[in-house]
């Protein structure tokens, strides 16, 4: 057995496999996990009444997200074994209650912008050509705060 390719080989893969057979796939799954914050913000996001629960339990549901985001936190990197596991992945989709916002009602999709006040657009089309034809000069500099 070559022992220089297992304790040098890429990155102690060849090690990693015998030692902790199984534990590959366990680190797969909790990279894949770590997108579950995502598909809640996504299920709330797209049902009203989900949407309107949140919005009246903002508080509590701001402090279990918050509550979610400390526990994977610590379950990824502190609390050791099958705990830490366990915090992490119950930890995680609950960090996605954190993004909620009070008073964000969800319905971004509105096609009719900003509200803007009422503008005279041809009126001020016609002021500026009247003006370019009489010759006008460019406006002045304004004057700065202090010269006044």
């Amino acid at each position: 057995m070559n022992t220089t390719n297992r304790a040098h080989g890429s990155l102690g893969q060849a090690w990693f496999h015998e030692r902790n057979p199984g534990n590959l796939r366990l680190v797969a799954f909790g990279w894949l996990w770590l997108a579950s914050p995502f598909v809640v913000i996504a299920i709330i996001w797209h049902s009203r009444a989900l949407l309107e629960l949140v919005a009246l339990h903002h508080r509590r549901c701001l402090a279990v997200g918050c509550a979610g985001a400390v526990s994977m936190l610590l379950g990824a990197t502190v609390i050791p074994g099958a705990a830490g596991m366990a915090m992490f992945y119950l930890g995680t989709p609950l960090a996605g209650l954190v993004v909620w916002l009070r008073g964000d009602d969800g319905d971004d999709h509105d096609d009719a912008g900003p509200d803007v006040p009422p503008f005279d657009w041809d009126g001020f089309e016609r002021s500026f050509w009247a003006h370019v034809r009489r010759g006008g000069t460019p406006p002045r500099k304004p004057r700065s705060p202090s010269a006044a």
